[in-house]
């Protein structure tokens, strides 16, 4: 039920991006611009080092369909280390996976994104360590800041219509009007 709705929903905004980008613009604008030029890039990385280490590598790459939708596909990987203070026992654990989105862009700096990631966690939350894949499907709006040429840095708050209690884990989670929103922050190249 659930993934049938969702699947009707991400139907819905696909469809509407379609309709209303031909509206405006009857010529197939990917005839006029060269593949490597419809590519973007980004994602998120960062790290720590220390008595706590973290690294995240998330990089996705985009197609510019048209002007105003996008869609791709991205990869993820994350380390996590940590050492307790009191028995100086070091834990650590990682995920990994991947998935597609769809991006509608609204204005210059406001778009709607869809994502479906498929993620193992079992580095996380298993011990000894065992495979442990989660589907995760999230929508939302964001909000891009152009940093000048081709750099913008952006905000994301989407939702998980799955509603998988691990997206609240994994993802910096707060609760608007008792809904958790996920937010992500990251830096987009071409765009």
């Amino acid at each position: 039920m659930i993934i049938r709705n969702a699947l009707i929903i991400i139907l819905v905004l696909l469809s509407v991006s379609g309709f209303s980008q031909r509206s405006k613009d009857t010529t197939d604008s990917s005839d006029r611009v060269p593949f490597k030029d419809r590519l973007y890039y980004d994602g998120n990385f960062n790290f720590a080092v220390g008595t706590n280490t973290f690294i995240n590598l998330s990089p996705r790459v985009g197609y510019k369909i048209t002007d105003n939708f996008s869609a791709g596909l991205g990869g993820k990987f994350w380390y996590f280390s940590s050492r307790d203070f009191l028995s100086n026992a070091r834990y650590s654990g990682s995920l990994y996976g991947g998935g597609v989105f769809a991006r509608r862009n609204i204005t210059e700096n406001l778009f709607l994104i869809s994502e479906y990631e498929v993620l193992n966690l079992g580095g996380l939350f298993s011990q000894p360590r065992q495979d442990f894949w989660q589907e995760f499907l999230f929508a939302g709006a964001g909000y891009q800041y152009r940093m000048g040429g081709a750099l913008s840095f952006y905000v994301i708050a989407m939702y998980d219509i799955f509603q998988n209690p691990y997206a609240y884990s994994i993802y910096p989670t707060i609760p608007i009007a008792g809904v958790p929103i996920m937010l992500r922050l990251g830096v987009s190249m071409g765009i």
